[in-house]
């Protein structure tokens, strides 16, 4: 996400809240995308704050029933 947008940062406080107690089965990662824009077109990364999953450093989808398959785009707050 982007370090400036208000939504981006609660997610941003969420997640490395939470780094310890996943850090034997996951790793997280906070991005901003302005800064490290490598990725941005590949993962269609246009929204202020974007959560993406990964396994075995493939891309993996998450069924929300949002239709959007591929990344959660808003704050899990």
């Amino acid at each position: 996400g982007r370090d400036t947008d208000p939504n981006c940062m609660i997610q941003d406080e969420v997640l490395m809240s939470i780094a310890e107690k996943v850090k034997n089965f996951a790793v997280i990662y906070c991005v901003d995308i302005d800064e490290v824009p490598d990725f941005n077109q590949m993962y269609e990364l246009y929204d202020a704050c974007t959560t993406m999953f990964f396994y075995r450093n493939k891309h993996i989808m998450v069924d929300l029933g949002t239709g959007n398959n591929n990344k959660i785009n808003w704050p899990l707050a």
